[in-house]
């Protein structure tokens, strides 16, 4: 990648904002565990979400040194954290946890939707 590239990558507002909302959802995902009711959250639950939230920030990495790869990464990643977030609004153990499902799911699909932009995605290799 030239150096032209990644400034004008590394300028985009459109990759500016995806990576903001990627870095906000995995950095605040640990937080989720000190609301009221996460003791109810499934072991599983909580294994799949922190490795989607560390995995995220490798994608969220990729993208920014302009790796298309990272882009995949994050897009499918996201869309999987966005579809762990269902049982919060289905079986609702709490107002907080479905109040940070809904915070997921309006950060992630926003965030998918700016990572797939065409600006962002053509500048990526």
């Amino acid at each position: 990648m030239t150096a032209t590239s990644i400034t004008r990558i590394g300028r985009h507002p459109y990759l500016l904002a995806a990576t903001g909302l990627l870095l906000l959802r995995s950095l605040l995902a640990p937080f989720a565990l000190l609301l009221p009711g996460s003791d109810e959250i499934p072991a599983a639950a909580v294994v799949i979400t922190m490795a989607i939230a560390a995995l995220v920030l490798v994608g969220v990495w990729a993208i920014w040194q302009g790796r298309k790869w990272g882009g995949w990464l994050v897009i499918i990643l996201t869309a999987l954290d966005v579809l762990t977030a269902i049982p919060a609004f289905l079986e609702q153990p709490s107002g907080w946890l479905v109040a940070a499902a809904a915070l997921g799911v309006l950060t992630g699909v926003p965030a998918i939707v700016l990572t797939r932009h065409r600006a962002v995605w053509s500048a990526l290799r």
